[in-house]
């Protein structure tokens, strides 16, 4: 066997090993995932709570430096929740050095991985057949594909770069993905030739679907990208955009970020102002957010310091961003993009902790008790708080009629984490918190069970 290779599995099942202790009662677990050897992992795109796609980046030696190769010719599937993980070899052309953009699934048999061959330029490689098979074309783009997005297994849309005519390809599919057509009814022009669109960047909600520039503009559709008109981002200063993501209520959330802090704002439906719904505490590099569908919730990963996996932390809004809240820290890892496909399933892709240990995992949210905040559902329990005001110490009980594993929050104003415990098995915990240290104001106590989330504020006098 291959002396690096196999020091690179020795490596991974000792980081295996750490994970493993340090995921205990957290939100994430570490599932073995054969990424091309070495990678860091990115996006996990679900389908549903059974089938989701996702691919990792090749790697170089330095931290954050990619290896554009030829050895990046696979992409990963599964068909169980994210328990296990196969591996779909798409690129049996012996092309050029490449790189993937994205591997967008519809179902368990048809996906497309969007790449970009520095010989051939942008292709398109489509299964029908669970990824056993693939046939190519170049998704509708001529110069620079920078997604792809089917609807059902016959209509698709996809975005190019503009070309010297300064106007963005939009195409649609109505075969599958076998043909497409440029749509000529989006001519929408670039501000400059130093205008592109932003790969792998795009929210889909119903018909509408919306996509950002590197210029902060939206290009934004309402009948499945047949028409288009442009929406200015929010006045910031920030340009960077990180993300994009839509909620069940069709209010755009776009983030923007810069060498040392992040911002997220907020387009409500129907609306033309942006609304600043940015955390208090900003400092750091996002790597990770998600609009959980069904809900009002949103969850976003950050750490304050990049190499410090203690720092990376997990916020969470139940209101659309108006509060947040700390709701775990320092897990003993590196998350980092994040989405769901419902309140009880979701990914996180894994960030190498070096060239030495890249990624080969990836996260699946464990159904831990943060399902009663994600979900929003009344937890169904009585809670009891005394005394309220309170200046040395504030007890609490809390009884229901069923046995759960909960976790009890405690968190500042601004949403710092002040205290968490957690209570395994049980229908009934006392716990007494000492508030003498506490700076006098007002405070939120979170119980959260996997069936619902109840609140309470007590003020510190």
């Amino acid at each position: 066997m291959n002396t690096c290779l196999q020091t690179f599995r020795n490596l991974n099942l000792i980081l295996l090993t750490l994970l493993t202790l340090n995921l205990s009662a957290q939100i994430w677990d570490a599932k073995d995932i054969e990424f091309p050897v070495p990678s860091q992992g990115w996006r996990v795109r679900p389908i549903d709570d059974n089938v989701a796609w996702t691919f990792g980046y090749s790697i170089g030696p330095e931290q954050g430096a990619w290896s554009y190769t030829n050895s990046e010719n696979s992409c990963q599937k599964t068909s169980d929740g994210g328990e296990t993980w196969e591996t779909k070899f798409f690129r049996f052309d012996g092309g050029g050095e490449g790189f993937i953009l994205d591997v967008i699934g519809v179902n368990e048999s048809i996906a497309f991985v969007n790449y970009y061959d520095f010989i051939a330029g942008t292709i398109l490689y489509r299964t029908k057949d669970g990824g056993e098979t693939w046939q190519s074309n170049n998704g509708g783009a001529d110069y620079f594909l920078d997604w792809v997005y089917f609807y059902d297994k016959n209509n698709g849309v996809s975005f190019g770069d503009a070309g010297e005519d300064g106007f963005f390809q939009f195409s649609n599919s109505t075969d599958g993905g076998e043909t497409w057509t440029l749509n000529n009814n989006s001519l929408i022009s670039t501000i400059d030739s130093s205008e592109y669109g932003i790969s792998s960047y795009f929210a889909v909600k119903d018909s509408s679907i919306w996509t950002p520039t590197s210029y902060g503009r939206i290009l934004h559709s309402v009948d499945k990208g047949v028409n288009w008109n442009v929406i200015l981002g929010p006045v910031s200063s920030m340009t960077d955009v990180w993300g994009i993501s839509v909620d069940d209520n069709h209010n755009l959330i776009l983030i923007l970020f810069s060498d040392t802090n992040f911002e997220i704002h907020m387009l409500k439906k129907n609306s033309s102002d942006w609304i600043n719904i940015t955390p208090a505490n900003n400092t750091g590099t996002l790597v990770g957010f998600s609009a959980i569908p069904g809900t009002n919730t949103l969850i976003l990963n950050f750490p304050t310091i990049w190499d410090d996996a203690s720092t990376y932390k997990t916020y969470v809004s139940i209101d659309n961003g108006s509060t947040w809240n700390v709701v775990s820290t320092g897990e003993g890892f590196k998350y980092g993009y994040i989405e769901f496909s419902s309140p009880q399933t979701g990914y996180s892709c894994e960030i190498p902790q070096s060239f030495e240990m890249p990624s080969n995992h990836v996260y699946k949210y464990n159904g831990s008790p943060l399902s009663g905040i994600l979900s929003q559902n009344m937890l169904v329990a009585d809670v009891e708080i005394f005394p309220n005001p309170t200046s040395d110490i504030l007890n609490i009980t809390v009884t229901s009629e069923t046995n759960n594993d909960y976790w009890m929050l405690i968190n500042d104003i601004n949403g710092k984490l002040i205290d968490k415990r957690m209570y395994n098995n049980t229908s009934m915990f006392k716990a007494s918190i000492k508030t003498a240290d506490l700076p006098a104001g007002e405070y939120l106590i979170t119980i959260t069970s996997k069936d619902g989330v109840a609140s309470r504020k007590f003020i510190k006098r």
